[in-house]
């Protein structure tokens, strides 16, 4: 068996609702993240099967089988999504795509790790929360990648009337905004059981990065691994500094960015998810 990535859209969803995630995740659908864009809802597979056909089809089936008979729209043209047009998915086959590959998935708690970290707690008090994620996002964005992991730092909203979001910054690191009435707690806790019941993971590994005692025990009880925030500092500590020797060596030239840049073993990563080979 193989994992398989695609996304559905959820049919006249336009708004997060707990009914809503627990219908996806009671009918099987507990390896997909659900987010809104304008008012869409899309669900974000990682499936285990045989084939994408498999892997779609059998995901619809758990949708419209759950206790909202939930339906599904098409997202791609040749990804036909809906009951009627199922036997058209015998036309479609894996993309054939070079992805990159993860040592270990890592999950951050963002808001415990700027109230963990002095610099951080620094920033936020002198120029607001956004800047104190931007400058965590950044402390991670090239020690994720040295250490070749697929990160997600995770940021509550449960008290917006928002819709879960996530940005992209490349292929190893995302930032995810929780939906209205959901915490990063029990986003992370949700992750954890899906990550758990997966056979033939992509990764073996699933960290947390947290100092909430609770969490840690939760997250261990589903058999990841926990970084205290401490930990989590000094080990991006020790990899900027390990950079900066290696960038000594090859070169003097200066940088004018706060963090230094991605070194020649990040950048050939990164060149080959962008070129696709």
């Amino acid at each position: 068996m193989k994992n398989f990535e695609f996304t559905l859209v959820l049919a006249g969803k336009r708004q997060p609702s707990d009914d809503l995630e627990d219908a996806i995740f009671e009918a099987g659908c507990d390896d997909a993240t659900l987010s809104f864009r304008n008012a869409i809802a899309y669900l974000d597979f990682d499936r285990e099967a045989n084939s994408l056909k498999e892997a779609v089809i059998s995901a619809i089936q758990q949708l419209e089988n759950s206790k909202m008979s939930l339906t599904v729209e098409p997202v791609e043209p040749n990804l036909i999504h809906t009951s009627t047009y199922r036997t058209k998915m015998e036309q479609v086959e894996p993309a054939s795509m070079n992805k990159p590959t993860y040592s270990a998935l890592l999950l951050v708690d963002g808001y415990n790790i700027i109230g963990s970290w002095t610099s951080l707690k620094l920033t936020r008090d002198r120029d607001g929360l956004e800047t104190a994620r931007q400058e965590l996002v950044e402390r991670l964005l090239n020690y994720t990648t040295h250490q070749g992991y697929k990160t997600q730092i995770v940021f509550d909203s449960q008290h917006q009337n928002t819709a879960s979001t996530e940005e992209l910054y490349g292929p190893f690191l995302s930032v995810y905004f929780t939906a209205w009435t959901q915490t990063a707690d029990t986003y992370i806790e949700k992750f954890c059981a899906a990550f758990s019941r997966k056979q033939n993971r992509a990764s073996p590994r699933l960290i947390v990065a947290t100092s909430d005692r609770d969490q840690q025990l939760t997250v261990v009880g589903y058999g990841a691994e926990c970084m205290s925030a401490q930990l989590l500092a000094q080990n991006v500590e020790q990899s900027i500094q390990d950079l900066k020797r290696q960038q000594r060596s090859h070169s003097t030239q200066s940088s004018r960015f706060l963090f230094p840049p991605l070194d020649s073993k990040a950048q050939e990563k990164l060149a080959q998810w962008w070129q696709g080979g």
